[in-house]
């Protein structure tokens, strides 16, 4: 008599509550994973169009600026870094004058941690993305 009327339970009545699909502590452990990986590429995708600027620039200075004068490329530099808002060390934009023009090496540094509310937060082993670019005249 017991098996007739489990007979006419829909499917899912059957399985017990332990298999019936992703539990709370699953759920937040998913949400966590999707948050952290937003927070990861709201702070790498920024960083790396940044990172993008400058290599055109550094290409820029190499190909366009070669046959100006120092003080003339370093002005359009500046603009350049004032206009897309860029705040660089001049060490990590470093300008080379060579035979054929110029060589220019770029560094830019991206921290891995994150500010909430007044908290730091490090990413475990990444603790910080290092790019470089070099490029010389022709």
């Amino acid at each position: 008599m017991r098996n007739q009327h489990l007979k006419s339970l829909p499917f899912h009545a059957h399985i017990r509550r332990s298999e019936r699909g992703m539990g709370t502590i699953a759920l937040l452990l998913v949400i966590m994973i999707v948050v952290s990986a937003l927070m990861v590429a709201g702070k790498v995708i920024p960083a790396y169009y940044e990172f993008t600027i400058l290599r055109d620039l550094a290409d820029r200075v190499v190909n366009e600026y070669n046959n100006l004068e120092r003080s003339e490329v370093e002005r359009r530099i500046r603009y350049e870094f004032n206009r897309s808002k860029i705040e660089i060390e001049p060490e990590d934009f470093e300008i080379t004058e060579t035979a054929s023009g110029y060589s220019v090496f770029v560094y830019y540094l991206v921290p891995m941690e994150f500010e909430i509310a007044e908290h730091t937060i490090p990413l475990g082993n990444l603790e910080e993305l290092e790019w470089t670019y070099e490029v010389e005249s022709p």
